[in-house]
């Protein structure tokens, strides 16, 4: 099969909720579906983490990074007492975080393009995240804990595919550039959703996903969706799959391929410059602590 017959018969393997994950997300799995129990306790989840010491670490370290635990909180060295300070919310997407983490984790050791394409995505998805989250406080306003849960999974296909790559030969071989061919994108946006709807993402994330798919951006940036936009162009590591930054459609005028100074425009180049730096040690403190 060529790469697109893999996309496809992947996309439909998800589509009927054939999730083929290895045991350590597996667990990590169950954990994230837990916390979707609205009368569970703070006690019950810390025992849930617990159980999977590398996300308890997680846990641990996101609480006392700059961005939760502001410049004079005190730290905190257990997983309850992190629980209690990140909130559900906020815990579930450190879950998925660790998820689709393991996913890159599980790709074939002695291949070297892979193993470079995992550590590239990772890299690249954690600045997203924390850039989002970053934008989502004091550009766009929009709920700084749904623009975290959507930084984590904008590229959760990816994942998934370098996990399967060892059953796919096929998937990885000739020219990266194929992956930027449009209908090799489209069927890449199709796997997206169709994972994503598997893992039975917020409605509020699957809608800010479709706006980044979809590339338009509001003038002024206003929605999650423009919130991802604008992260994924600010990241300083590309994806290995969109190397080439992507013409986003602007609201009201032809497409056009945005950078920092394109951001300036939109937000004020003065706003951008002070957030960016006021915020450096936030976004550099996540997006470390977000390196499961």
């Amino acid at each position: 099969m060529d790469k697109r017959d893999i996309l496809r018969t992947l996309t439909a393997e998800i589509g009927k909720r054939e999730l083929y994950f290895q045991t350590h997300a597996a667990v990590t799995l169950r954990v994230r579906q837990a916390l979707d129990d609205p009368n569970i306790s703070v006690a019950k989840v810390a025992q849930f983490i617990q159980a999977e010491p590398v996300l308890s670490a997680r846990v641990v370290a996101v609480a006392n990074s700059v961005a939760f635990r502001g410049a004079f909180g005190k730290a905190i060295a257990d997983v309850r007492s992190a629980v209690m300070r990140l909130g559900f919310s906020n815990v579930r997407s450190l879950a998925t975080a660790f998820l689709v983490r393991q996913m890159g984790a599980n790709v074939d050791k002695g291949d070297p393009q892979l193993k470079q394409m995992a550590a590239q995505l990772w890299e690249h998805t954690a600045h997203v995240t924390a850039l989002a989250n970053m934008l989502a406080r004091h550009v766009t306003h929009v709920d700084t804990e749904v623009a975290l849960f959507a930084g984590i999974v904008h590229e959760v296909g990816g994942f998934y595919l370098l996990s399967r790559a060892s059953g796919y030969p096929e998937l990885f071989e000739g020219d990266p550039a194929d992956w930027r061919e449009e209908d090799v994108l489209a069927l890449l946006i199709e796997l997206d959703r169709a994972l994503l709807q598997a893992l039975t993402i917020p409605e509020t994330a699957m809608q800010a996903m479709e706006v980044f798919w979809q590339g338009f951006l509001a003038m002024p940036p206003r929605s999650l969706g423009d919130t991802l936009l604008l992260a994924e162009d600010l990241a300083p590591v590309a994806s290995p799959f969109y190397e080439v930054k992507t013409s986003h459609k602007m609201e009201g005028g032809d497409a056009q391929t945005l950078g920092s100074a394109s951001i300036e425009m939109i937000v004020g180049a003065d706003t951008l410059s002070a957030i960016l730096k006021a915020s450096a040690e936030e976004v550099a403190g996540l997006a470390n602590a977000l390196q499961l």
